[in-house]
């Protein structure tokens, strides 16, 4: 019983840790918080998250963000530049770095919380992934997002599949070559103080074969839905509900999150 309950807590923990670098997470209710849209922050703007990153405005055009936490055992960083704006249309990129091997060294362990065995070789690697954003801002304050882009990870061997629900696509680059990912959002402001964000993301990946022994195309797609309610402009709660479906090489499956989270900004 200890061992099973030892099991649950730890996979919630790993999945919440990977569903923090998600951009529905992340996204904004208003044009004045950040996300996932194309628009970045106001200049000297702090943003502190639960489980979203935090972020800071550098200038007009120029956002970092990372989560402080997770930053401690999983090390990342991400820039987005605003690069465009006419009117209601806006295009950004986002660049993101993230050394993974700390990381993995931590799951590769024995008992309920080891989600490799203890004896993996853990490459040195890098995690890079490079993002195009474009939103549109219709009927003031909703905005549509459309983000393409990929990742790739130089590394010293490759990695065997890490299979955990959100964790297994966002590191399928370690065992691979590039990874496609894509992303639809749909967010804006309700009446009350309410907000919403809306997100479809698919990724396409290698994994390998049993049938020949070499690489066979993969595929994930998840879905998030937040409700946000802010308490006051620097206070803002968020429910959320994330699924994924993704092609493991024993077959496809299907994983549901629930999360809370919590933003302040000064």
């Amino acid at each position: 019983m200890k061992g099973s309950t030892l099991k649950l807590l730890g996979g919630v923990g790993w999945t919440a840790l990977a569903t923090c670098m998600s951009p529905c997470v992340q996204a904004a209710a208003s044009v004045s918080w950040g996300g996932a849209g194309a628009r970045t922050i106001d200049a000297g703007r702090v943003e502190v998250g639960a489980f979203s990153d935090s972020r800071v405005g550098i200038t007009r055009r120029i956002e970092l963000s990372a989560h402080p936490l997770v930053f401690l055992i999983l090390p990342h960083l991400e820039g987005k530049y605003l690069w465009w704006q006419d009117s209601a249309w806006l295009l950004s990129t986002r660049h993101r770095i993230t050394y993974p091997s700390l990381f993995l060294n931590l799951l590769a362990k024995e008992g309920a919380l080891g989600l490799l065995p203890a004896d993996t070789a853990i490459p040195q690697a890098l995690v890079l992934t490079q993002h195009a954003v474009i939103s549109y801002e219709f009927e003031s304050p909703h905005a549509v997002t459309l983000a393409l882009g990929g990742a790739v990870a130089p590394r010293t061997r490759d990695l065997r599949i890490v299979e955990f629900p959100f964790l297994y696509q966002r590191l399928a680059a370690l065992h691979g070559w590039l990874v496609p990912e894509g992303s639809f959002t749909v967010e804006g402001v309700l009446p009350w103080n309410f907000g919403y964000a809306i997100e479809a993301r698919a990724y396409w990946f290698s994994l390998p074969s049993e049938q020949t022994g070499g690489l066979q195309s993969a595929w994930a797609l998840e879905g998030s839905s937040r409700l946000d309610y802010s308490l006051n402009p620097h206070v803002r709660f968020s429910v959320l509900l994330e699924a994924a479906q993704s092609e493991f090489p024993f077959g496809t499956r299907t994983h549901l999150l629930p999360l809370v989270d919590a933003r302040v900004t000064f």
